[in-house]
């Protein structure tokens, strides 16, 4: 297994149709890590927010918010990857619309993600429909095909210096351990 070069960030971003479009202390922790892996790997990074919108029958008012909003995220976006620092590591940007989870598993399979990268929480939900579904993040980690990296929280920002592996003496297994090791150098 090789280290990742294809890594598809999941950023949820603040605001909303009515509020600033900002990039929250997860969402640069969790970017500042993915570029750490980028830069290690040689890997590119694919930053993406998905608006929550599913709605049918839009109007042309609630059309123009939405591109508001989008040109919002993308800037949110490009001003979050820049006060990283991204050095050598190439990044593109881009905003969706849709179910959060399942967009960002169809951007991941469009783009050829070798992994995603996601905070605890990708995505704002209300607490009736966490408990009945569960979390963005949490469904993206029950039905990725890709491989997920969640960061769960800020810590010390420092070099990543043990890795734990969960072995079940599969070829997978095999795989991950030896993913692990090119990590480590």
């Amino acid at each position: 297994m090789k280290l990742p070069k294809k890594i598809l960030v999941a950023a949820a971003l603040g605001g909303d149709l009515h509020a600033e479009v900002k990039a929250s202390e997860m969402d640069k922790l969790v970017t500042a890590r993915a570029l750490e892996l980028a830069h290690c790997s040689g890997g590119q990074l694919h930053l993406l927010h998905v608006g929550d919108w599913e709605h049918e029958g839009f109007d042309q008012h609630l059309i123009e918010e939405l591109k508001t909003e989008r040109q919002e995220a993308l800037k949110a976006l490009a001003r979050m990857a820049q006060e990283q620092k991204p050095g050598e590591v190439h990044y593109t940007t881009n905003v969706m619309f849709g179910r959060p989870w399942h967009t960002i598993l169809s951007e991941a399979e469009y783009s050829h993600a070798d992994l995603i990268v996601i905070g605890p929480q990708v995505h704002p939900v209300n607490v009736l429909n966490r408990l009945i579904h569960g979390s963005t993040a949490g469904r993206l980690m029950r039905k990725s095909k890709t491989p997920i990296l969640r960061i769960a929280g800020p810590g010390p920002n420092k070099k990543i210096e043990r890795i734990l592996v969960a072995v079940d003496f599969t070829a997978v297994s095999a795989e991950l351990i030896e993913l692990a090791r090119e990590m480590r150098e």
